[in-house]
């Protein structure tokens, strides 16, 4: 075989291994105990055997075993996580994104892949380290930042909790 010929076997190899090795890079599947600093925890609507983990490097989902894959789309720290119980695979979270700041408040609608922010809360933006959506209610969540923050058009706008 000529050197150009095994040169362009050798090349073509290493474009489908870089082909084939990407998707999985991307993916990020780790072992539990390797997904650590979480900050929330909600089970998978769909299948109730699966968690999704908010950590302080995006948010995974559990797989059988023992090992859980990023889902989402950054790496943010999810300090705040929690499922809105009107919509499956829609999730709120507050928190840092990667260089550092605050996120405000965001919104996954696609089980936690993608987000957007909806509101900056009360002099944000914040950086909720605890939330929760009103089961009886799902437009009304809550929020800590300093303070407890009440939400009640399903994030656009807060206002100081007073009970």
């Amino acid at each position: 075989m000529s050197a150009k010929k095994k040169l362009a076997m050798t090349a073509a190899a290493l474009l489908i291994g870089v082909i084939l090795v990407e998707p999985v890079r991307a993916a990020e599947t780790l072992k539990l105990n390797e997904v650590s600093h979480l900050h929330g925890i909600s089970v998978d609507p769909t299948d109730p055997s699966r968690l999704y983990l908010a950590s302080h490097h995006g948010v995974w989902l559990t797989n059988p075993g023992g090992t859980a894959t990023r889902v989402s789309d950054n790496r943010s720290d999810c300090m705040g996580f929690t499922p809105d119980p009107a919509r499956p695979g829609a999730f709120y979270a507050s928190g840092h994104p990667e260089k550092g700041g605050n996120l405000g408040v965001l919104v996954s609608t696609d089980g936690a892949k993608t987000w957007k922010q909806i509101s900056a809360g009360v002099n944000g933006p914040v950086d909720f380290h605890s939330m929760d959506v009103s089961p009886a209610d799902p437009t009304v969540l809550y929020g800590h930042y300093g303070s407890v923050q009440v939400s009640r058009d399903s994030g656009k706008t807060w206002q100081p909790f007073r009970s």
